[in-house]
């Protein structure tokens, strides 16, 4: 660009557009050497002021081939692992046309991988992929929709013939009537808003399938009673029970009523995709589960108190509520705090006594440890303290979470001075691990 005569103003901007809509939403700073011809530039007293120039062509040469070839090496790393995932990702789905996959890699916002591994899942299920685009399509404009001031929730569950069938057989009396009139392809949220504000996803949703073969890329559009067609505990965890009963519908989406604008993609009864604020996560709760799972064998703590404890951070993820846990190990969490609240001291904190974290509501153990600071946990999971001012040593050194404060930066520092293990979620979404100073696993929800 700067060799093209651009302006050094927009060679930056054009370098960090193209960052951008490459996928690199790194937040380590990086260091761009320019050169523009062979002119250097200063400032003085605010003005800018060419300066003579102060290298030669020699030394240019040099240092803007090394700047070049160091640039082409990191792409080159870079899409050859991008080329590899979405090879991977791509050899697993049937024959899709072209202009669908385009459309799903729009739609997903040029997370290109993360589109075909969702499209993957719900081609799994037979589902037809043009339905699926277009309800994902109707279902972001909805996120973002509101009528008469109020934001919209609902839920859409798809489903092949086969399965309407089944479902009608099975609960013949929670498979309503098609909605005549009622397309979910629409392309405008004006179109369908008046109605899916009447169908929660919750208590009922709808369930979209592909017409008959010759209405080929039309939906039919049917009300369920999810009450009546669904029966077992939730796969789901955290926040996402309320959107069970749809997940074990089937492949779903759910509109949330969030300001910042989310939906959920449901497959297997499990959640493995969102959208919030704009942006596409892989936020795979198997995974995490798994993730989970494992910890616990690693660390002796009991599977269901890992578990529970991550469905408690998930809830305050959802509600944008900022939470420190730290389970301690063999030594002590409590010496390394400045204050702290006892729960066989606290008169207030009853139902956090006696009752480790598997057996409490993740409703109760959030309103009862309700504040700043941290939550104390031991290996056996019980709460032992809340509010807890951590206070590690000055001399610590950790790699600090760019855009996190203190919330992060305490728990993290004592995870490398004793051996426990700390969980915090920002109010923003993510939840972040810590091990030994180091943030082992973070996911943004």
């Amino acid at each position: 660009l700067l060799r093209d005569q651009l302006p050094v103003e927009e060679c930056v901007t054009n370098v960090r557009r193209y960052l951008f809509m490459g996928g690199y939403l790194t937040r380590e700073a990086f260091g761009l050497a320019l050169f523009q011809r062979q002119d250097s530039w200063a400032w003085v007293k605010g003005q800018p002021v060419k300066r003579e120039t102060v290298r030669g062509d020699i030394e240019f040469f040099k240092y803007s081939s090394l700047f070049d070839s160091k640039i082409s090496a990191a792409f080159a790393e870079r899409y050859e692992r991008e080329l590899q995932a979405l090879t991977q990702a791509a050899a697993a789905l049937p024959q899709i046309p072209a202009e669908l996959l385009l459309r799903a890699f729009a739609l997903f916002d040029s997370r290109n991988v993360l589109a075909l591994q969702v499209l993957r899942q719900f081609s799994d299920r037979q589902i037809d992929p043009e339905i699926f685009l277009g309800v994902l399509e109707t279902a972001k404009r909805l996120c973002h929709a509101r009528r008469e001031g109020h934001l919209i929730g609902t839920g859409m569950a798809l489903a092949s013939q086969e399965r309407l069938a089944g479902l009608r057989e099975r609960y013949p009396d929670a498979v309503g009537a098609r909605v005549d009139g009622l397309s979910l392809l629409a392309r405008k949220a004006e179109d369908v808003k008046e109605k899916v504000i009447k169908v929660d996803g919750k208590e009922r949703a709808y369930l979209v399938t592909q017409a008959a073969e010759e209405d080929h890329g039309r939906d039919e559009v049917y009300v369920v009673d999810l009450k009546a067609c669904t029966s077992g505990e939730p796969q789901v965890v955290g926040a996402n029970r309320e959107w069970s009963a749809l997940a074990q519908l089937g492949p779903a989406i759910a509109v949330e009523p969030d300001p910042s604008g989310r939906l959920r993609v449901f497959a297997g009864g499990w959640q493995i995709a969102e959208y919030r604020g704009s942006n596409w996560c892989r936020a795979d709760h198997q995974e995490m589960r798994r993730d989970f799972c494992h910890m616990a064998r690693l660390t002796s703590v009991a599977e269901p108190v890992m578990l529970s404890l991550l469905s408690k951070l998930m809830l305050a993820s959802d509600r944008h509520v900022g939470l420190s846990v730290l389970i301690e190990g063999e030594g002590s969490v409590l010496e390394h705090c400045h204050s702290k609240t006892m729960v066989s001291e606290a008169a207030d904190a009853a139902v956090l006594q006696g009752t480790p974290l598997d057996r409490l509501s993740d409703e109760s153990f959030l309103n009862a440890v309700a504040g700043d600071n941290s939550v104390i946990v031991s290996r056996k999971g019980m709460v032992l303290a809340y509010g807890a001012a951590l206070a590690p040593r000055e001399d610590t050194e950790v790699s600090l979470i760019e855009g996190t404060g203190s919330r992060h930066l305490h728990p993290q520092k004592i995870t490398k001075e004793t051996d426990a293990i700390a969980f915090v979620v920002s109010q923003d979404g993510p939840i972040t691990i810590f091990v030994k100073g180091v943030p082992i696993q973070r996911y943004l929800l």
